[in-house]
């Protein structure tokens, strides 16, 4: 029915606004992370046994491939991501242990309110 429609956009709706909510004050805290970056973390924090690769990326992102390539060579700079070879293509392991220590910090910082993370 069209009532259930609207109803469940409503929901759709508030869950991304909640979703943005975090986001923001993740990126806050987050100093040298971009918001795509912390997207993909957040990503492979709830799924992770995935792998990403830079296609993945820029299409989720609707970005350049050199803008998503630099998203994931960054993460991957700072430890959170482990490159591999499979076949002719780049793909890239997440480090579950430092994303999921990460996120712990964050958090702590949310939760208390303290000062960016460098």
């Amino acid at each position: 029915s069209i009532m259930q429609s609207i109803e469940d956009f409503i929901i759709h709706y508030n869950k991304k606004l909640q979703e943005d909510e975090i986001t923001e004050k993740i990126t806050s805290i987050l100093k040298g992370f971009n918001e795509r970056q912390i997207n993909l973390l957040q990503h492979l924090n709830e799924h992770r046994n995935e792998t990403v690769d830079i296609n993945t990326h820029q299409n989720k992102h609707r970005v350049a491939y050199q803008t998503a390539r630099t998203d994931i060579l960054g993460l991957m700079e700072k430890g959170f991501l482990t490159q591999m070879i499979n076949g002719k293509k780049y793909e890239y392991i997440p480090n579950t242990i430092a994303i999921k220590e990460l996120f712990s910090k964050i958090r702590q910082r949310v939760n208390t309110n303290l000062s960016p993370l460098n």
